[in-house]
């Protein structure tokens, strides 16, 4: 176990924003939990690769980066494989791993940015597929009674972009086992796949290739966290009532809509805000990215503050034009 003092965490989030943490720990064996617990710690959180976090101001506590990486098959037949990996492998690592290995279902999911322990806390989803559809449990270590235990995939309450991870906040998750198919049955319902794939022969697609598809269209939308810092999509894409929906639609008939039951219609963010003519707006070093408006980006010396400043001026433009209340997706740190 490594632990460094008064760090200043930007090189440890994709935001790229400057903050000094009391504490951060690199926990390589998953029982290093037992020794670290030892003495309770005040105030403590957990980060993977930094990919869904945003640091407004220095943190008085312990940051504890999961860095353990490896795998293991638990169980296995001529249909499916059930394989344990650790919280610490990067997720699309693992994606691709999976895939050589010839065990299918997160190809939708690739080069999404963050680690295996942050996947199911978050329910991460992109082009028509969520991760909740391949998690069979979840190992977590209870810092309160010190020890570990499994949580079935039925009792993790998983939603869109949420689950009982974000409110068990005594839990750390040390590894996610995954029960993946051998056949592989492709996903292509999401416009932008279905457009990317429309000429090709469907009978003969690889999971390789839904990979590579993934990859393109992400990388000509969204700005690698490398050279542009940024935690992917900032706001989640709100559930709103049908009356409100409807009446949206009569000013704007491209309106996009999708059902999400208990009458309630789930809209794409990116939509509003660039029809709140925010697509590409700055103030300073922070932005909303040119080309997916979804997207929060630091041009490189934004700050924490600054970066909230202008998530709250879009969540306030967007309420003016649509009466909708956006609500973040990346987690926001305050003392």
């Amino acid at each position: 176990m490594k632990k460094l003092h008064n760090v200043d965490i930007k090189d440890y989030t994709t935001f790229k924003v400057p903050s000094k943490v009391k504490e951060l720990v690199f926990i390589e064996e998953e029982n290093e939990l037992f020794e670290l617990f030892q003495t309770p710690l005040d105030r403590f959180m957990v980060i993977g690769k930094g990919s869904n976090v945003l640091f407004v101001e220095d943190y008085e506590g312990t940051v504890i980066h999961m860095a353990t990486k490896s795998f293991k098959i638990e169980e296995e037949n001529e249909e499916w494989v059930l394989v344990t990996v650790d919280a610490g492998l990067e997720w699309d690592d693992w994606v691709e791993i999976s895939i050589n290995k010839g065990w299918f279902g997160l190809e939708n999911l690739s080069l999404i940015p963050g680690s295996v322990g942050a996947a199911p806390v978050q329910n991460i989803g992109a082009y028509g597929v969520e991760v909740s559809a391949f998690v069979h449990r979840v190992k977590v270590f209870d810092v309160v009674v010190k020890s570990f235990s499994w949580v079935a995939s039925s009792a993790c309450d998983f939603g869109y972009r949420q689950s009982i991870f974000q409110r068990k906040h005594e839990w750390i998750v040390t590894a996610v086992q995954f029960k993946l198919s051998k056949k592989f049955n492709p996903q292509l319902s999401y416009p932008a796949l279905k457009t990317y794939f429309e000429h090709s022969e469907l009978e003969k697609l690889t999971a390789s290739d839904v990979r590579k598809a993934v990859i393109e269209i992400r990388t000509s939308k969204l700005p690698n966290p490398d050279q542009m810092g940024n935690a992917g999509s900032f706001f989640k894409n709100p559930m709103i009532d049908i009356a409100l929906s409807k009446e949206i639609a009569k000013k704007y008939p491209d309106f996009p809509v999708y059902p999400a039951g208990e009458g309630k219609i789930k809209t794409h963010a990116a939509w509003l805000i660039e029809k709140a003519g925010l697509k590409g707006f700055t103030l300073g070093d922070a932005a909303v990215h040119e080309k997916q408006p979804l997207v929060l980006v630091n041009r490189g010396n934004a700050t924490g503050k600054d970066m909230i400043k202008l998530a709250a001026y879009v969540q306030q433009q967007v309420f003016e034009k649509f009466k909708i209340w956006l609500e973040p997706e990346v987690r926001i740190i305050k003392n």
